[in-house]
């Protein structure tokens, strides 16, 4: 199944890419997604993904669909889906 990741911060930066479309099987979860982005983008490793467990980087996370934060990576995907991978930014 096809669903699109848009980019933003560094990951964007990296990748040179605002969105992509990415692959996955039937049933698949964000960290599925996660180890389709990272080997088609390599260079994401330890900057947005933690290596060894690609896990998230802080302040690094997905939103599905532009409406609710997903709270783990074990979050099954679905066909069509929009998962933005996000930052946290904090400032005064």
């Amino acid at each position: 199944m096809k669903l699109t990741v848009e980019m933003f911060g560094l990951a964007r930066r990296l990748t040179q890419e605002k969105a992509v479309e990415i692959e996955v099987s039937e049933g698949a979860t964000l960290r599925d997604v996660v180890t389709a982005l990272t080997n088609r983008y390599p260079v994401l490793i330890g900057q947005v993904f933690a290596p060894q467990t690609h896990e998230f980087v802080a302040p690094y996370f997905f939103v599905i669909d532009g409406k609710r934060p997903a709270q783990s990576l074990d979050v099954q995907v679905q066909e069509g889906q929009k998962l933005i991978l996000m930052f946290q930014e904090a400032g005064g």
